[in-house]
């Protein structure tokens, strides 16, 4: 993706997958994270969470700490979003893991507000799983004709963003 033509096209954000689990690290996603600094484009990075394959959430949290740092500095306008959806954990509570991410996330990377970081999952799933954001902002995916209806109660009050397929 030619990140200068995106722009040119008038788009002002960027969402950009980085890690995912305890050692992945996408190689061009931090080199687009990078270059969408240098062009001043709003960046969205997320982590997509494994805790099912037995990886610690303090764990995943210094990795995807760590691939942001490596990729320059954080700004205070960045979003950090943790992708929630791991088929292994599918129906078990995860709200300690969650929390426990943010926390160590928060220690590394204190220049993201708590504001500025969100949760990614779809409803259903989000549901099985958590039974709070823990006041942080949901990106709702929603594969179905009426994405709204599937958002938990809990998380209808911090809908930031729904990305609809159907």
């Amino acid at each position: 993706m030619d990140l200068a033509a995106y722009k040119a096209a008038g788009h002002r954000t960027i969402g950009i997958k980085l890690t995912e689990g305890g050692d992945w690290t996408s190689e061009t996603g931090v080199a687009r994270w990078e270059k969408a600094a240098a062009l001043g484009l709003r960046r969205v990075g997320y982590h997509f969470a494994r805790p099912s394959h037995g990886n610690g959430a303090a764990a995943e949290a210094r990795h995807f700490a760590a691939a942001l740092k490596a990729a320059g500095p954080v700004r205070s306008t960045d979003v950090l979003v943790l992708d929630w959806e791991d088929p292994g954990l599918e129906g078990r509570k995860g709200d300690a893991w969650v929390a426990l991410f943010f926390l160590e996330l928060s220690k590394l990377v204190p220049k993201v507000p708590s504001g500025r970081q969100w949760i990614y999952s779809y409803g259903p799933y989000l549901a099985s799983t958590l039974t709070s954001t823990g006041g942080r902002c949901y990106w709702h995916a929603a594969y179905t004709r009426d994405p709204l209806a599937s958002v938990p109660g809990f998380a209808r009050p911090h809908l930031v963003a729904v990305q609809f397929t159907d």
